[in-house]
């Protein structure tokens, strides 16, 4: 949306400045990241403000973090949005909070998802297993371009309480003759190359990563210079 840039600085640092007006309760920021949204089609920003302009206090574009911060008239309506989201034209967006509001947000990576179980069980399924360890905001899959034809890969947003410090869950589940991975940041380690958790594939004992063609050359030139010259 179009805004005056020298407006919203002259706002911003009036808000900051305590000796400027009378003390009043700051409202809670919240963010809207657009690279939190992919998966749900972003919409536009004049749909964004034509959705919240009720209850917007101020509204600024922040173009080193690509973030845009709102914040609103009353901090029960903002609890309200950073807890269930806005929809908008059938799209949930999934506010980003202040690092002094909780709950955090992950995007949790699945692997290995079976490619023989119809779309929307697959939906409902991720979405109740997940359930079990977080809050499950949102979830798509990965699919071929310009078709609906899945892949094995799919994406969730999460969220998990200010109490914990990490999102405690398994990295891999069995799932319909399936060993699906999950990877997070700060998730334990998983193998895609076995299926199973405790290493990256990249040291995997089952199958450990070919070597590439350089290696292999380098290793046989090592090999033929170490040699003692016949005569």
């Amino acid at each position: 949306m179009s805004t005056n840039k020298n407006k919203q600085k002259a706002l911003a640092s009036s808000s900051q400045n305590p000796n400027k007006g009378p003390t009043t309760k700051k409202p809670s920021p919240f963010a809207f990241a657009n690279t939190e949204c992919k998966l749900n089609l972003p919409v536009t920003e004049e749909q964004l403000f034509e959705t919240l302009k009720g209850y917007i206090n101020g509204i600024a574009f922040r173009q080193e973090t690509n973030f845009l911060e709102v914040t609103l008239k009353e901090p029960t309506r903002t609890k309200t949005l950073l807890t269930e989201g806005i929809t908008i034209e059938d799209k949930l967006i999934i506010p980003l909070p202040p690092k002094e509001v909780a709950p955090r947000t992950l995007r949790i990576k699945l692997a290995n998802v079976p490619l023989h179980v119809p779309r929307k069980k697959l939906e409902a399924d991720i979405t109740n297993h997940w359930a079990q360890f977080t809050s499950v905001k949102t979830l798509a899959p990965y699919t071929y371009k310009g078709t609906e034809i899945l892949t094995r890969r799919w994406d969730l947003i999460v969220q998990i309480p200010p109490e914990d410090n990490a999102l405690k869950a398994p990295v891999t589940w069995e799932y319909e003759g399936t060993t699906v991975l999950a990877n997070w940041r700060g998730a334990p380690p998983s193998c895609l190359s076995c299926k199973s958790a405790g290493h990256f594939s990249n040291i995997c004992p089952t199958f450990p990563p070919k070597k590439t063609m350089a290696e292999t050359l380098k290793k046989s030139i090592d090999s033929s210079t170490n040699k003692t010259p016949k005569f």
